[in-house]
Order: structure tokens, then C-alpha cells, then sequence
């Protein structure tokens, strides 16, 4: 779960295999690194307060999409690293929110099972949709919008 909502331990895998684990780690690592507190990152990062960001170095919440924009911009990673664990984190998250929604679904009968496949990965796709849009109404009710490719007019009007 995101937008600054716990995970309960009893809904985590194993803390080793997790991705918002994983990224927690690599971003406590990074700003250790590169020897900064978590008050003059969270100053870097354009934040008045640093609580927030001991849960993301624990990994019980995954950054929204500016705020990791921020994070990459400050801790300068050397590669896309730290990227990909963000992006495997929330694509992580955004399958335990359709695992959940599933077993409402009903099950395909024998030999369509690659239609069930299908359907779960539109719904996985469907799911990170939403989150980013989520991201982008909070950043915009935040007043920190900056508007990306996603949102700009398609149709030519």
C-alpha cells in the first residue's frame, strides 16, 4: 500500500525479498553514503518535516513519483538501480492490491488459464494507472505539480 499508508507486517513477504524493503535499504544506503541526516535530506528533498522518511527507509511506504524524482535528483545514484527497485516495488504493490481483489473474480474454467493471465495483467496495469494518477491528484492537491507526458492532451484539441 502507498500515499502514505502502512503495510501491515502480516501483508509484507519476507523482508529479504520485498521490494519496498529493498528499496528502503538502498535508500538508506545512499543517503548514509553520502553522509547527509535525515533532516538536511528531507530540507534537499523540499520537505518541512523528516519523519516521513524513516518509513521509507524501512520500507513500509514507497515514495510518490516526485518525491523519488527528488530523492534521485539529490542522491545522485550512479546507475537506474535505484529505479528499477522502485519501479519493481510499486509493480510489487499494485499485485498484492489485485491478488486482493481476485479471488472476487471467477476462477477460468480448465485451459483458460491464459485468459486469467491476461485479465491479471491488465488489471496489475490498471492498478499502477491508478496509483500514478493518485500520485499526481495528491502532488497537485500538495501544490507541487508539475505536469508530466502522461497528462498532456491527446487528441489534439
Amino acid at each position: 500500500m502507498n500515499g502514505g499508508t502502512l503495510v501491515p507486517d502480516h501483508d509484507r513477504p519476507s523482508a529479504g525479498s520485498d521490494p519496498a524493503t529493498l528499496l528502503g535499504r538502498e535508500l538508506l544506503r545512499l543517503r548514509t553514503a553520502r553522509g547527509l541526516s535525515l533532516r538536511r535530506l528531507a530540507r534537499l528533498l523540499g520537505m518541512t518535516a523528516h519523519s516521513g522518511l524513516v518509513d521509507y527507509e524501512r520500507g513500509l511506504r514507497i515514495p510518490p513519483r516526485d518525491l523519488m524524482s527528488a530523492y534521485v535528483r539529490v542522491l545522485s545514484p550512479q546507475d537506474d538501480g535505484l529505479l528499477a527497485i522502485y519501479r519493481a516495488a510499486l509493480d510489487s504493490r499494485a499485485a498484492r492490491r489485485v491478488a486482493a481483489v481476485l479471488p472476487l473474480t471467477p476462477v477460468p474454467p480448465p485451459g483458460r488459464a491464459a485468459d486469467h493471465l491476461a485479465q491479471h495483467h491488465v488489471l496489475t496495469g490498471l492498478a499502477q494507472t491508478l496509483e500514478n494518477v493518485a500520485d499526481q491528484l495528491r502532488a497537485l492537491a500538495a501544490g507541487r505539480f508539475a505536469p508530466g507526458p502522461e497528462l498532456t492532451d491527446r487528441t489534439g484539441s
